[in-house]
């Protein structure tokens, strides 16, 4: 007979890639004078919210980078993903071009050159 609970030590619902400890925020400069912060917060409706960014993906440039592995106390399923990005990196065979595609793009173009 097949259950569909999960084995003992395993989340019963799925994490949507929370890790346990993480920064609530960080900021740096690059080598080429681009301020990089980063703040995390709680996202309350992550399910809606990827629904919403799978469905954009099909009209607008972005990605979604997902795992499913999770195995307790050491992985958690996590997805990352955006719309719309400022910059495009493409590369075929031995070519590869950075594109701005808007005007935050524009500005920050330079400090790949």
């Amino acid at each position: 007979m097949t259950t569909n609970t999960p084995p003992v030590g395993f989340p019963t619902e799925l994490s949507l890639g929370a890790p346990r400890h993480r920064p609530t925020q960080s900021s740096y400069f690059t080598k080429g004078g681009v301020e990089v912060s980063c703040e995390v917060g709680e996202v309350f409706d992550a399910s809606q919210r990827l629904e919403s960014l799978i469905e954009s993906l099909d009209s607008q440039k972005g990605v979604l980078f997902t795992s499913s592995y999770e195995f307790p106390g050491r992985y958690s399923r996590w997805n990352l993903g955006f719309v719309n990005p400022p910059i495009e990196f493409s590369g075929t065979e031995n070519r590869f071009t950075i594109k701005a595609l808007n005007s935050r793009g524009r500005q920050i173009l330079p400090a790949f050159g």
